[in-house]
């Protein structure tokens, strides 16, 4: 069994079927990597011509007012990752700073600006492992017939099934609840 795990926080960001989809390590705060285009379905690698695209500058701006200020996209030459170029931060600055009427109308008109989803899977991991938790302690109850009210009252084999839901609602806590990725550990 590994000592460490990724820990991550997943952003999409979408113009109608055109979703950019970018991710950052919860132990470099400062880094974000784009990693694909999502477009009906399908998935494809980023190509030097989306850098220039609106979408691509639109999410560069929105990660860097988070503080990610080391941007690198998915190139799949080197070592598959490159920086973004620097001349992409100055027109991502001013493309969002222009007037709406003047960005591609189907990111403003559709009312799709940018659309930002962060996943942790540390808090996700958390809430499932608190939720199977107590649902564990409340069966093994109801199975041992402490508390009455239902059909699970008095059955033992739902003490059994509550032990077993607590068991992997404390492994999920566990995993929730402890450090980061391992540093060095990849990209």
């Amino acid at each position: 069994m590994y000592d460490y795990y990724y820990e991550y926080d997943i952003y999409y960001f979408t113009d109608g079927p055109l979703c950019l989809v970018a991710r950052s390590y919860t132990d470099t705060p400062d880094e974000a990597h784009f990693l694909r285009i999502e477009a009906s379905g399908s998935q494809r690698a980023i190509t030097d011509a989306d850098l220039a695209h609106p979408l691509f500058l639109l999410a560069q701006d929105h990660l860097r007012n988070e503080g990610k200020v080391h941007l690198n996209w998915l190139s799949g030459k080197g070592d598959g990752y490159e920086s973004v170029p620097a001349g992409s931060q100055h027109a991502a600055q001013q493309f969002s700073q222009a007037e709406p009427a003047s960005r591609v109308g189907s990111i403003q008109a559709l009312g799709n600006f940018i659309h930002p989803r962060s996943i942790s899977m540390k808090i996700a991991s958390t809430v499932f492992g608190v939720l199977l938790a107590l649902i564990g302690i409340v069966w093994i109850l109801q199975g041992l017939n402490v508390l009455p009210g239902s059909f699970m009252t008095g059955q033992i084999q739902w003490a059994a099934y509550g032990a077993i839901a607590l068991a992997i609602g404390c492994v999920l806590l566990y995993v929730g609840r402890r450090g980061g990725r391992k540093p060095g550990a990849g990209h």
